[in-house]
């Protein structure tokens, strides 16, 4: 029997693979897609493949790896090789063994992913998208509005170039949106952008937040990108989202956003090791002696989705304390569970 462990293991490699060099370029162009409303196309921009290509991995591995156990154990439906699992048990078991297996390896590679080439990439890819905004800006024309990374529109009604290679602009006009619906207006005299710091000189700023206004002059304001294009967070040390494992592990003691998105690594490894599972008890409970390829697709799509809901809305309401993380772990622990005893009920 170990000739079918052998046989389902390189099944389940060779079609996840398959399925996940095909969804990376798929993933990356609609990812490209959305940053060209931010920075208008170049053959730059295409560094951005390099750059979000862990990013983009950490989406592809779960539907892959849920898509190819299914594609596998659908098969041997359509196939009407079910019933050799039925009257063979020790048949079934070796497939179970081939899905451990498969599962042990996935969630040994998304470790490295999840902690540290993911944010990692996702820290570069954003510096890469203010230094092209910074270039972006330097080529902009005078006497014109432009809109710059989706949430800033800038004019100016002069511009120059220093000697050194400071870029110099009269009569300027900013405004930014904000993530949180916060606007900022800015007008100065002057202005100079240099090493990814925009400095305004003699203007007056005007916020709106909600039902509130203000407005201040200045005789000079510091303006850098990180804050711009990025977030609205304090960017002295960076966003917990772009932090490595050793970092978040150290920053989760102290910072309670650190401490969830800590977690949420943590369940997104720990639903990883359970797609193999979820798919392969979920196939051998609504497969059909015909093409499975509909199901396999729904399948994976549903527990992703319960995924992604279990990780990222559950984490909104968790809570340093014992039965928060009970009822944030327990999401997975329980929809396996549920499953599973399908699973046993209809093959037991």
């Amino acid at each position: 029997m170990s000739l079918l462990f052998n046989y389902f293991t390189k099944r389940f490699f060779f079609l996840f693979v398959l399925i996940f060099t095909g969804l990376i370029p798929i993933f990356a162009s609609c990812d490209l897609v959305v940053r060209l409303a931010s920075v208008p196309f170049s053959f730059t921009i295409l560094k951005l493949f390099w750059f979000m290509f862990p990013l983009v991995a950490l989406f592809a591995l779960p539907v892959a790896s849920c898509l190819s156990v299914g594609a596998t154990v659908g098969q041997l439906f359509s196939h009407d090789e079910s019933l050799f699992f039925r009257f063979f048990p020790i048949a079934r078991k070796q497939l179970a063994l081939a899905v451990l297996f498969f599962s042990f390896v996935l969630t040994a590679l998304s470790f490295p992913l999840v902690f540290k080439w993911a944010p990692e990439s996702y820290w570069h890819g954003k510096q890469f998208l203010i230094r092209a905004a910074q270039q972006q800006i330097e080529n902009l024309q005078a006497k014109k509005f432009h809109q710059i990374a989706s949430r800033c529109t800038i004019f100016f009604k002069n511009k120059t170039y220093s000697p050194d290679g400071i870029v110099e602009f009269e009569d300027l006009l900013l405004m930014v949106r904000e993530q949180q619906k916060k606007q900022y207006v800015v007008t100065a005299q002057r202005a100079h952008l240099c090493k990814g710091t925009l400095v305004l000189y003699h203007g007056t700023i005007y916020s709106n937040a909600g039902q509130s206004y203000s407005i201040a002059t200045f005789k000079s304001l510091e303006i850098a990108f990180e804050k711009l294009f990025l977030t609205s967070e304090n960017l002295a040390s960076k966003p917990v989202k772009f932090l490595s494992f050793s970092e978040l592990r150290d920053q989760s003691l102290e910072n309670s956003e650190a401490w969830r998105e800590w977690h949420r690594r943590w369940a997104r490894i720990f639903w990883q090791f359970l797609f193999p599972f979820l798919l392969f008890w979920g196939m051998m409970i609504f497969a059909k002696s015909k093409s499975n390829i509909l199901i396999n697709t729904v399948l994976s799509g549903f527990f992703f989705l319960l995924s992604y809901i279990s990780i990222n809305v559950a984490a909104i309401f968790l809570r340093n304390a014992l039965w928060s993380l009970v009822i944030f772990y327990g999401i997975p622990v329980g929809i396996t569970f549920v499953v599973y005893r399908l699973y046993v009920r209809k093959w037991n």
